[in-house]
C-alpha cells in the first residue's frame, strides 16, 4: 500500500463521530500463542473449581425419612486442560477437560438417628464458545454458549443407623438400602450442581479474570518526558481479523503530546497479511507510527543538542575552536578578525549546534531507511563573554539505512540491536560568512564531513548500536513473562516483531 492509496487525516480523541480512523498496527497471536493463553489458565480454573462447593446444604424426604447433606465439597484439586482450540469468525472455540474432581458431603437422619458420607467422582469435557471483539476501545472477551456433552459420575453413598431397633427396624432397612445405591434421583441433582457450578467458574474466569486483564492493558505508553515536550503513543484498538492461523486485532498506534495536539497526522492503512511465523506472538508497525514521533520531537524543539569543546574525545581529528576550524573549513577570516582574542597560541572554543531543520522521515524497504534534515549552527565562545558570535550554519540532509536485529544470548536473554550500514548526505549549504571565504568553506566542509560521517562518526553511532537493548520480561494480569525465540525485520512497508512467550522458570534450553 503506498501513501497515496486512501490517505486519511486522524485526529486525537476530539474527532466527529462519523470520522473514520485507519490501522496502522497489528498484533496477532499464532495456535503456539494461544495454546499458551489456555495453559496459563489451566491450574487457575482447577483452583477457582474447588474454592466453594460444588453443591450446598439439600434435606429430601421419602417414606417418613428425611436425609439431610452437608455441602459437598471438593477434597482435591482437579486437572484441567484446554484442548483442540479453533479460530472462529467470532473468537475462539474450545474443549475443556475435567478430570480427577474428588468431592464429598456429610449425611445425616434425625429420626431414626443415622450418619454416613457421599463420595463423588467426577470428570468430563465441556464445550465452549468465546467471543472476542473490540468494545468501546478497548478488547473483551466474552462467553458465548459453554455446555457439558459429557460429564459423568461416580458417586458412593455409606449411611447407617446409629442404635437400630425394633421400632425403627422399618426406617433403618430403607437407610441400609442406600448404602452401596445411590438413588437416580440423587444422581441427577449431583450432576446438576455439579455441571452449574463448573460452567459458573469458566464463565467467571473468561468475563472476570481474562476480560479483566484485557481491559487493564494500558492505551497510552510515555515515550519522551523532557523540558521541551512529554509524548505518548495512544493505542487504540480497532477491530479483529482472522487469516489462516492466526488472531490479530488492528490498532492505530500514534505519538501524540501531553496535552494533545489538534494537528492531524496522515495514516497510511495496514493491509493484514498471512504471516508464517512459529512463534507465538507478533506486532507490526507502518512507518507512519515511528514518522508521528518524529514530527511532534521535532515540532517542539526536542532534536536539538549543543557540543561544546570538552564534549569533543581527544582522539578526534576535529575540535571545536577555532584553529581547529581554520584548518579544516579553510576561515582564513577567523584568524584576520579574532587575532586578538584568539591567536594562534590560544585559540577560542565554539559551540556546535545540531537540529533537525525538517521533520525526520522513515521508509520501511529492506531496512528502515532514515531521512533527515539537519542544521549545525557554529558560534564563537570568547571568554568573560556572555554571549556567543555567531560564526556560519550547515545545513545538509542525512541519510542512512538501519538493519535491526536480535542476538541471542540464551535462554529468555536477548538483546535488540541495530546497524547503520549507510550514511550519507546531501551536499552542505553553508550560510555567507563575514567574507567571501565562505564559498572555500562550503567546499572544504563537503569534501572533510563526508569522510567523518562514513568513518570515525559512522564506527561511533554502531558501536553504540551493538551495545543492544535487554528485552526485560513483561508483566501481564499479575504475572511475569520472558521473551524468547524473538525475531526483528523492517521490510514490505512494516516493522514486525514476533516473540515466543514464557514463564521465566520455564524458559526453554
Amino acid at each position: 500500500m503506498t501513501d497515496n492509496s486512501a490517505l486519511l487525516q486522524v485526529k486525537s480523541d476530539r474527532r466527529e463521530p462519523f470520522s473514520v480512523m485507519r490501522s496502522n498496527a497489528e498484533l496477532w497471536a499464532t495456535y503456539s500463542g494461544l495454546d499458551f493463553i489456555l495453559s496459563q489458565s489451566n491450574d487457575f480454573v482447577a483452583r477457582k473449581i474447588v474454592e466453594k462447593p460444588l453443591m450446598t446444604h439439600q434435606a429430601v424426604g421419602a417414606f417418613g425419612i428425611t436425609l439431610e447433606m452437608s455441602d459437598l465439597i471438593a477434597t482435591s484439586v482437579p486437572t484441567v486442560r484446554f484442548v483442540n482450540p479453533v479460530w472462529t469468525e467470532a473468537g475462539v472455540k474450545v474443549n475443556i477437560e475435567l478430570t480427577d474432581l474428588e468431592a464429598k458431603a456429610y449425611l445425616n437422619v434425625s429420626s431414626p438417628e443415622a450418619f454416613g458420607q457421599l463420595s463423588v467422582k467426577a470428570a468430563g469435557l465441556f464445550e465452549g464458545s468465546f467471543n472476542i471483539a473490540v468494545v468501546d476501545k478497548h478488547i473483551k472477551v466474552g462467553v458465548s454458549s459453554l455446555v457439558a456433552p459429557d460429564l459423568h459420575l461416580q458417586p458412593t453413598l455409606d449411611v447407617s443407623c446409629v442404635n437400630p431397633g425394633f421400632w425403627s427396624s422399618v426406617p433403618c432397612a430403607i437407610i441400609s438400602h442406600l448404602s452401596g445405591h445411590v438413588p437416580s434421583w440423587l444422581v441427577d441433582t449431583i450432576l446438576y450442581f455439579t455441571q452449574s457450578h463448573v460452567e459458573e467458574i469458566l464463565e467467571q474466569v473468561i468475563d472476570e479474570k481474562l476480560d479483566a486483564d484485557l481491559h487493564a492493558l494500558p492505551s497510552r505508553l510515555q515515550v519522551v518526558s523532557s523540558d521541551h515536550a512529554n509524548v505518548q503513543f495512544a493505542f487504540r484498538p480497532l477491530g479483529m481479523f482472522q487469516s489462516d492461523d492466526l488472531k490479530a486485532a488492528s490498532y492505530q498506534v500514534l505519538a501524540e503530546e501531553v496535552p494533545r495536539a489538534e494537528e492531524a497526522f496522515p495514516v497510511p492503512g495496514l493491509i493484514l497479511q498471512n504471516h508464517s511465523t512459529s512463534t507465538m506472538f507478533a506486532m507490526a508497525f507502518s512507518r507512519s507510527v515511528p514518522n508521528s514521533l518524529f514530527a511532534i520531537l521535532h515540532d517542539s524543539g526536542t532534536l536539538t543538542h549543543t557540543f561544546y569543546p570538552e564534549d569533543v574525545p581527544d582522539s578526534s581529528p576535529l575540535g571545536l575552536d577555532t584553529f581547529s576550524l581554520e584548518l579544516a573549513f579553510y576561515c582564513p577570516w577567523l584568524a584576520t578578525i579574532y587575532a586578538l582574542e584568539c591567536p594562534l597560541w590560544s585559540p577560542c572554543p565554539v559551540s556546535a549546534t545540531i537540529q533537525t531543520s525538517g521533520r525526520p522521515f522513515v521508509e520501511l524497504s529492506h531496512g528502515v531507511n532514515l531521512s533527515i534534515p539537519l542544521s549545525v549552527d557554529f558560534r564563537l565562545l570568547i571568554d568573560n563573554s556572555s554571549e556567543s558570535t555567531f560564526l556560519w550554519r550547515v545545513n545538509t540532509t542525512a541519510s542512512g539505512i538501519l538493519q535491526p536485529s536480535m542476538t541471542h544470548n540464551g535462554p529468555c536473554d536477548q538483546l535488540l540491536k541495530a546497524r547503520l550500514t549507510e550514511l550519507h548526505a546531501t551536499w552542505f549549504d553553508v550560510t555567507k560568512s563575514m567574507d567571501d571565504s565562505w564559498v572555500a568553506t562550503a567546499l572544504s566542509i563537503n569534501l572533510f564531513l563526508p569522510m567523518l560521517l562514513n568513518g570515525p562518526l559512522l564506527d561511533k553511532i554502531n558501536a553504540h548500536f551493538d551495545e543492544g537493548i535487554r528485552l526485560k520480561p513483561i508483566h501481564f494480569g499479575g504475572s511475569q513473562y520472558a521473551l524468547s525465540n524473538s525475531f526483528v525485520e523492517a521490510s514490505s512497508g512494516r516493522i514486525v516483531l514476533s516473540s515466543d512467550v514464557w514463564l521465566p522458570e520455564k524458559c526453554p534450553s
